[in-house]
């Protein structure tokens, strides 16, 4: 593994996290401090672009479920992005599929918050 990059910027209200390299349980934290971050920037929904990841373990997957709860409790949403095939397999395996908004690419999910 390569370990994990995460770029974050602002659109509007929604926090755009792109994910570079290969997230596992010990980069959750990571993954984690990059949502407060958008928190504290004031966005109240969160897209989260996979185009560039490589690898994702289920607990980092349970991780992105769990962020996007939070999201839910709080009024806003979650939307993954610009999934492969392979991360697409792994969420319909997992029986996670209806528990994600997901978007062919950024500009969609972006049009899916606004």
């Amino acid at each position: 593994m390569t370990g994990l990059t995460i770029q974050r910027r602002q659109e509007g209200n929604v926090g755009v996290l792109t994910l570079q390299g290969d997230i596992s349980a010990e980069l959750i934290p990571q993954l984690q401090g990059a949502a407060r971050a958008c928190d504290v920037a004031g966005a109240k929904h969160l897209l989260v672009n996979l185009h560039e990841l490589g690898f994702m373990d289920s607990a980092s997957l349970g991780a992105l479920l769990h962020l996007g709860q939070a999201r839910s409790r709080q009024g806003g949403r979650l939307v993954l992005c610009s999934l492969s095939a392979a991360f697409q397999r792994l969420i319909d395996a997992s029986g996670l599929a209806g528990q994600f908004a997901v978007a062919p690419d950024e500009l969609s999910g972006l049009r899916l918050l606004a």
